[in-house]
């Protein structure tokens, strides 16, 4: 069962609660989601809620639409580079299948001490110049160790007068050699957009297998 949260909030992440599209088992497969920012002061307390949950538990659905389409392919994609790339980890601090954008440094700390809670020395979070970046947050759920997550491209576009960032979230599968639970997540830095986030799922499998 796929479940959504749509958040939106002025200076607040927005959330996606358990998207549970790139291990269907149906296939190599892409699809859009759109995240808006807006108003509402009950934004950080639903990121801490659905952060500790494991990647398989119960819950029910919450307001916000949430749309879906095809891949936007003629976009001029721009990778993420390797020095925006600030934090990658499978231990577990994140056990829910999240994208999570952050516009403050409040929100940041908050999911910052969340995703790293899983390291016996956590690192301090990033300094972040909010004005002109932004935070994203992609974490797969449960998974195995052989599988990974990650931010692999940007595009921005203007939709219907609003600037939208897009964003390639990329989950790459194991052979299922090691039966390891793991729980990969990702955190980038890019640059600030304060229109609507759309994610677009890509599922690929590891080469060999």
């Amino acid at each position: 069962m796929e479940e959504n949260r749509e958040a939106t909030g002025g200076n607040a992440p927005a959330v996606n609660r358990r998207a549970k599209l790139m291990h269907n088992g149906e296939g190599t497969g892409e699809r859009v989601r759109r995240f808006r920012t807006g108003a509402g002061p009950w934004v950080l307390s639903l990121v801490l809620a659905a952060t500790v949950l494991a990647g398989c538990g119960g819950g029910g659905g919450a307001g916000g639409a949430v749309t879906s389409g095809p891949t936007p392919a003629a976009f001029a994609w721009e990778p993420v580079p390797a020095a925006s790339r600030l934090y990658y980890d499978n231990s577990g601090g994140v056990r829910d299948s999240l994208r999570v954008v952050v516009r403050d440094a409040g929100t940041l700390g908050v999911i910052w001490a969340q995703a790293t809670s899983g390291q016996s020395s956590p690192p301090p979070p990033p300094a972040v110049d909010f004005d002109r970046e932004m935070i994203l947050l992609v974490a797969a759920g449960r998974k195995t160790a052989e599988e990974q997550i990650r931010v692999d491209s940007l595009a921005v576009q203007n939709l219907r007068g609003e600037r939208t960032l897009f964003a390639v979230v990329q989950l790459t599968e194991g052979c299922g050699r090691f039966n390891i639970d793991a729980w990969p997540l990702e955190i980038v830095r890019v640059s600030r957009v304060n229109g609507p986030v759309e994610f677009v799922e890509r599922r690929t499998r590891t080469a060999g297998c």
